[in-house]
């Protein structure tokens, strides 16, 4: 068997190499920034940068 849009052969599921290497491609696209462990990372430096801007914001413009 060839595969319709490739001309390759196919393996036993009817895609080529170059259509499994298409379908990965696009998994990891559609999965990307969806861990959960880095978003909640990502969202707790950016809280604490803010707070820490904050305070040095405040601590150079004390007229104390």
């Amino acid at each position: 068997m060839q595969c319709a849009h490739h001309g390759l052969a196919t393996g036993p599921d009817g895609q080529c190499a170059l259509c499994h290497r298409d379908e990965r491609a696009i998994q990891r696209a559609v999965m990307r920034g969806r861990d959960p462990a880095r978003t909640l990372a990502i969202v707790l430096v950016a809280i604490m940068a803010a707070i820490a801007t904050f305070f040095l914001v405040g601590a150079v413009l004390d007229t104390r």
